[in-house]
């Protein structure tokens, strides 16, 4: 299924910030070619709300993966959401408060 961009951009602005995280750790980790363990989404933030959203992105077409052993390796990212996923972080976050700006400096170093 092909996602337009204007469906892309309405799901990135209802996301919530942490959703945003999740997805921009994806993005960090497709652009620089790097597996991640499954643990590391909970690293993002605890319980399993990180991992269930990343299942349903994958299900909704934004990204596709494989895994092995908890290891999870991105094969594809919706290229228009790649480009626009940090700034919706970004404008999210200075809507709200300095925190969640080092939220986004904490998620660059996991």
């Amino acid at each position: 299924m092909k996602l337009d961009n204007n469906t892309i951009d309405y799901f990135l602005s209802k996301s919530s910030f942490i959703g945003l995280l999740t997805l921009y750790f994806i993005k960090l980790r497709y652009d620089n070619k790097q597996a991640f363990n499954k643990d590391d989404l909970e690293k993002i933030h605890t319980g399993d709300y990180t991992y269930g959203y990343f299942v349903a992105c994958s299900a909704f077409g934004l990204i596709e993966h494989t895994s092995n052993n908890n290891i999870i390796n991105i094969t594809f990212l919706n290229e228009y959401f790649s480009s626009k996923v940090y700034e919706k972080l970004l404008e999210k976050a200075n809507n709200h408060d300095k925190t969640w700006v080092d939220d986004i400096n904490r998620i660059e170093n996991i």
